[in-house]
């Protein structure tokens, strides 16, 4: 009877290891998904801030050049 209770004991111990191991599994992959998002997003943010910060020299070096060109209206006749 006691090598069964012994036996329990240690099935026991084994879940109780087992639960813990998958649950610090589990824990560190959502820290690391987490993680993971985290970095994704901060990249994808400054990459549209880079973008527009292109587009604005773009439309500063268009707007400095503007003076060169006739307007549409004019070359279409609206004007």
């Amino acid at each position: 009877m006691q090598q069964k209770s012994g036996k329990n004991c240690l099935d026991l111990l084994w879940l109780r290891v087992t639960d813990n191991d998958t649950s610090m599994n589990l824990m560190t992959r959502l820290h690391i998904e987490h993680d993971m998002e985290h970095v994704f997003k901060t990249v994808k943010k400054d990459m549209h801030e880079q973008r527009l910060k292109q587009l604005r020299q773009k439309l500063k070096t268009l707007e400095e050049d503007d003076w060169r060109y006739p307007p549409v209206e004019k070359l279409i006749g609206l004007h």
